[in-house]
């Protein structure tokens, strides 16, 4: 692998983020693994470490950026609440969501966690669990919850793993991607509802079943005591490295009760899920620079493909990703929409780079033509017209 390479995205992966030392490992491993594979293909190389850098990043954001809605007027209004993907929370309030029967559940250690919703296209899957603590004081401080646990669809290919670097293959490892996650509080009733969205980067239609192995779940509070040296109890008796800990804290956070135990159930999906349900549209014009591939609306979301080069001049490639970046798209009404964060890059086999761009526009939004709005290597504004592509 190139030297220069390597070293570009030691800096992008270290570069003003607080990484735990979990994800850090995972990064080394995948660059360990290159190392391994000179004689594969480059672009092969490139995709196993831009998707774990990917992965590893957006796992980070998410940790960040969770939030306790409490009893919150909002909180009580939507009945399904995904505050993090408004193309996900649209979907569900056009009701292309799957109510779980109240009798699915997994109990152990003092915890219950039902499967209460469920919604799927070949983009995103988000999922909602109750968890209902017998000891009601466990959650009068909660901030955030984390769980290690295992999704596996039913044929056996992974969601999320608690141990990304063990069991994985070439196949069954294909739909691992990024995710983040929400909290609701109850107190009172020592519940929790624990709001989960899945973005792999790579298509996930197929999916007959869900099947979650969890074996344990982490509670925090608001941090209590600034000092280096301090530790929670739950976090001198956890397992958790040293370094990871540090990141809680320099995160404003700590570990206040860790409950091991084996919680292990499925669903099996709604037919709604199934089907072709993307609607696809064709760009009538090119920019000069970038090429758009594909673009597509589902019902949780728009994801527009860009093509640029994956080799020769740094300043134009630069440009190029900023031609990408800069894209905005507007419904056949004038309505914006901003890219979210969602999208992804990774190299093709025809010595490209694809770049991913995802808006929360969706199928329940019945748009005919979109405008594509960006800025053109020169800084010029472009304009490229999507039309929706007639069925065959």
């Amino acid at each position: 692998m190139n030297e220069q390479f390597e070293h570009k995205l030691e800096e992008a992966l270290n570069d003003a983020v607080t990484i735990p030392t979990s994800v850090l490992k995972k990064k080394e491993l995948a660059f360990e693994e290159i190392r391994k594979s000179k004689k594969q293909k480059q672009t092969s190389s490139h995709k196993k470490i831009v998707a774990a850098m990917i992965a590893g990043l957006t796992i980070v954001g998410a940790s960040v950026g969770v939030g306790v809605y409490g009893d919150s007027a909002l909180a009580v209004v939507k009945e399904f609440f995904f505050a993090k993907d408004q193309g996900v929370q649209k979907a569900a309030d056009d009701g292309y969501i799957q109510k779980v029967d109240e009798n699915n559940v997994m109990k152990d250690n003092g915890v219950t966690i039902q499967i209460k919703n469920v919604l799927y296209d070949k983009s995103k899957i988000a999922v909602s669990l109750q968890l209902k603590f017998e000891d009601k004081s466990l959650i009068s401080k909660v901030t955030d919850l984390r769980m290690k646990y295992d999704l596996t669809d039913d044929k056996g290919r992974y969601i999320e793993k608690a141990e990304y670097t063990e069991g994985l293959t070439n196949e069954n490892s294909k739909m691992l991607g990024g995710s983040e996650w929400s909290i609701q509080a109850g107190e009172e009733e020592g519940e929790i509802t624990y709001n989960l969205i899945f973005h792999p980067m790579n298509s996930i239609d197929n999916i007959d079943s869900l099947n979650f192995n969890i074996s344990s779940i982490s509670l925090f509070a608001p941090l209590e005591n600034k000092d280096v040296s301090y530790r929670t109890e739950a976090e001198s008796q956890s397992n958790t490295v040293k370094e990871d800990i540090e990141v809680w804290h320099q995160n404003g956070m700590q570990l206040n009760k860790e409950i091991q135990g084996k919680w292990q159930g499925g669903i099996k999906l709604d037919s709604k899920f199934k089907g072709n349900q993307e609607i696809h549209f064709v760009p009538k014009q090119q920019p000069e620079s970038v090429k758009i591939v594909s673009a597509e609306v589902l019902p949780t979301g728009t994801n527009i493909t860009f093509e640029r080069d994956s080799s020769g001049d740094d300043e134009e490639i630069k440009r190029q990703i900023k031609t990408i970046d800069s894209v905005i798209l507007m419904d056949e009404k004038g309505k914006t929409y901003k890219s979210t964060l969602k999208g992804y890059s990774s190299a093709g086999d025809n010595g490209k780079t694809i770049k991913v761009k995802t808006f929360d526009v969706t199928t329940f939004d019945n748009v005919n033509h979109f405008k594509v709005l960006l800025k053109d290597v020169d800084g010029k504004d472009v304009v490229i017209d999507l039309a929706r592509e007639e069925e065959k």
